[in-house]
């Protein structure tokens, strides 16, 4: 018996450096999302030229390569404004997290640590504003 055809899934890149991390929030996300992880600022942009079809990116700040994940969402809102921006971490400053929410830079934010299906939630939340707007 076949089975009907299902529609591909929707796709989110998840950026952290830090492996456990990124298992986490892969985890997480794929029971509703393709899910493509990513461990760095370069490797992102390198995913994004490649496979730029993404309705959402969720980043930790701290990439630890000089570059940030504020600096990745920025280059995300740049190339893909519809694509949800989700960053997380444990110690962004409430204040510049405001700044970059007001921008339109950050469509969400969620510190670190984060409990069970928060990311999940929040990457939803995301994208419901975004087809709202």
């Amino acid at each position: 018996m076949s089975q009907p055809h299902q529609p591909p899934r929707k796709r989110v890149m998840v950026v952290d450096d830090d492996a456990l991390v990124l298992k986490v929030l892969v985890l997480e996300l794929h029971v509703e999302f393709e899910v493509i992880p990513v461990n760095s600022y370069g490797a992102a942009l390198a995913v994004l030229d490649a496979e730029g079809d993404f309705v959402a990116v969720v980043s930790d700040l701290d990439l630890g390569s000089g570059a940030s994940g504020a600096d990745l969402l920025n280059e995300v809102q740049r190339r893909s404004p519809s694509c949800a921006r989700v960053l997380v971490s444990g110690s962004a400053d409430p204040l510049d997290v405001a700044a970059g929410t007001a921008r339109g830079l950050i469509d969400r934010f969620i510190p670190k640590p984060f409990g069970r299906n928060e990311v999940l939630s929040a990457v939803r939340a995301a994208l419901n504003g975004k087809h709202s707007a």
